[in-house]
């Protein structure tokens, strides 16, 4: 894993690459909420970075703005969506173009946010706290998506989940709560099983 730094719309970010174990492609991942202590040396992205390198030649996981060594403020999610951006930005101008876009809570609909603009293979998203159903872009819906939570998560609306993405993307762990915190080898097969079929 290699410490780095990439210019963001609003300043300089910092992240984490990590070599991964294919010759083409990049994945990215993003932390949870940053007012709540999110940043990308949560164990969950840790679990996403592990599941995703082997199969891309890089994976970026990385701070938003105003967290750890990356300049800014937080900006209720508008800011963070033009990070993955920019992170996705950078990494194509390093060779590498994101095929992998994979999220955890505030990371994963920052991430699904960002899917909209950024046309990916593989869609990841751990535990969104989405509460209403949304309408996904042609974009966003082209992506192979998974959709992993808990079904102790008070965060979300299994309903909601159910509307927008379809329930054979959805996968529940059953005991879980929002943080996966002793069900993370039940998360980690689900993740590998969704990149060995991607």
């Amino acid at each position: 894993m290699t410490k780095t730094f990439f210019q963001g719309q609003t300043g300089i970010l910092e992240g984490r690459l990590t070599q991964g174990g294919h010759d083409v492609g990049a994945a990215l991942c993003c932390h949870p909420h940053p007012l709540y202590g999110g940043s990308l040396a949560d164990p969950v992205v840790a679990e996403l970075v592990a599941a995703v390198s082997p199969y891309c030649k890089q994976c970026l996981r990385f701070n938003f703005r105003g967290v750890g060594e990356s300049e800014g403020f937080h900006d209720a999610g508008q800011g963070e969506t033009d990070d993955v951006i920019s992170a996705s930005a950078w990494l194509a101008q390093e060779g590498c173009i994101v095929s992998t876009l994979c999220g955890y809570s505030f990371g994963a609909q920052m991430a699904l946010a960002a899917a909209a603009t950024i046309q990916v293979q593989t869609l990841i998203l751990v535990a969104p706290p989405l509460s209403e159903a949304i309408v996904l872009t042609e974009t966003q819906r082209q992506a192979e998506t998974v959709v992993v939570v808990g079904d102790q998560d008070s965060y979300m609306d299994i309903n909601a989940l159910n509307r927008t993405f379809g329930a054979k993307h959805i996968r529940v762990i059953a005991g879980a709560d929002h943080f996966f915190s002793a069900h993370r080898q039940s998360l980690a097969r689900i993740l590998k099983d969704h990149m060995d079929g991607a």
